[in-house]
């Protein structure tokens, strides 16, 4: 009876380590379950909620984008919870959306047959479109084309863009085509009615990559490889903020006049000169800590290069090529301006110049009466911002030209 009820005890402690075991390993798997039951109904939520967008021929390749922009987003979205890195994976593009970039512009022509595998920042080589691209320069190519930097949700500023200084009634004065750079959403309902707004505007370019703060850079480049792709021609490209206000009749006399100044110098050894224009910067250190920290794996240096602050700034349009080739050899910072107009601009010989007029001073509605082409807005300035459009509207006599749906 000894050996049985010694059996017993063992055959029970057997029971416990079993069982045990079991619970330890559905704990370690508890949070890849949840995953897998998360992913699963959120592909079936995709699936049935891009039904009404596929069924249109226009946009049937939606869909499949969605699907597997969230396949391989979910490890992703898990990393970015616990890092600061950019979200981004080559995988997210969908091969589906590959007919859509049917032009290729002087730079990916002289990129044809390279490995993107081999550039440290092969991004501009990988740059796909969820939506058609808008291609406004076939009717003729403008004096500026604006990039303009924004947010999957910034209908608002948009809008306000498309109402005032972007308005396209206002073209055969300013001559200058805004198009709205921006990244992909997993939101449908955000998703739907960017594609509504497609539709009705035609003026959004939206890339392959997460629209995040940390992807700036991905979204200025992606801007710089559409201009160079189906606008290349237009003399200058302004990258600028949707937060920033603009005077499109200060920019373009100021712009023409330093293009007439060019054409004494293109006979000159070098010919047209490669500049960036904007508030120029030559002793900016790296934030160590902070919002916008960059540590010193990412950059190990004590001070940025000169550099142009990122709200706004101008291109001439034989800077952008250089500026997309030797990007391909740098490794990517997220801080866009330090990295585009600083690090890139320095590895590609492209100089800066910097105009005391360039910002608005003093009180907001100096804005109405100086020369100045750009101001930040801060904050709730709806009313102080029309009325100073109003304003300088009234003096040029051209309200009657605003149109807007």
């Amino acid at each position: 009876m000894l050996w049985v009820r010694n059996l017993s005890i063992h055959c029970g402690h057997c029971k416990s380590s079993l069982a045990s075991s079991a619970l330890k390993i559905l704990g370690r798997s508890f949070k890849w379950t949840l995953y897998f039951i998360a992913f699963i109904s959120m592909a079936l939520f995709i699936e049935q909620s891009n039904y009404k967008i596929s069924s249109s021929p226009k946009w049937n390749y939606v869909s499949n984008f969605s699907i597997n922009l969230f396949e391989n987003t979910i490890r992703n979205i898990s990393r970015a919870s616990h890092t600061n890195s950019i979200i981004y994976d080559p995988e997210t593009v969908s091969k589906s959306t590959e007919k859509i970039s049917n032009k290729l512009g002087r730079f990916m022509t002289s990129q044809a047959g390279t490995n993107a595998s081999s550039f440290k920042n092969p991004w501009p080589l990988q740059v796909q479109w969820v939506m058609p691209p808008p291609d406004p320069c076939t009717s003729g190519t403008p004096f500026i084309i604006s990039i303009i930097i924004t947010g999957v949700k910034n209908r608002e500023k948009r809008d306000r863009i498309r109402r005032t200084w972007g308005n396209q009634g206002l073209y055969n004065v300013t001559h200058i085509r805004v198009v709205f750079v921006l990244g992909q959403t997993l939101d449908n309902t955000t998703k739907e009615q960017l594609i509504q707004e497609q539709i009705q505007y035609n003026d959004i370019l939206q890339y392959s990559a997460i629209d995040s703060y940390r992807n700036l850079t991905y979204k200025t480049l992606a801007g710089l490889r559409w201009v160079d792709d189906y606008c290349p021609d237009a003399p200058w490209v302004a990258k600028i903020d949707d937060d920033i206000q603009v005077n499109p009749f200060n920019l373009q006399k100021y712009l023409s006049k330093r293009l007439n100044e060019e054409a004494t110098q293109i006979s000159l050894p070098g010919g047209i000169p490669r500049l960036i224009h904007g508030r120029l910067m030559t002793t900016l250190r790296p934030w160590r800590q902070g919002k916008y920290v960059v540590s010193r794996e990412e950059f190990p240096p004590d001070h940025y290069p000169p550099l142009t602050l990122g709200p706004a700034y101008i291109l001439r349009n034989t800077a952008v090529g250089p500026l997309l080739t030797h990007s391909l050899n740098i490794t990517m910072l997220w801080l866009e301006d330090v990295y585009l107009t600083g690090i890139v601009a320095k590895a590609a010989g492209i100089g800066h110049i910097s105009n005391e007029k360039y910002w608005a001073k003093g009180s907001p509605r100096q804005h109405e009466y100086s020369d100045t082409y750009f101001r930040h807005s801060w904050g709730d300035e709806t009313k102080l911002r029309e009325d100073i459009w109003e304003t300088i509207l009234k003096k040029k006599n051209i309200k009657h030209l605003i149109k807007f749906r």
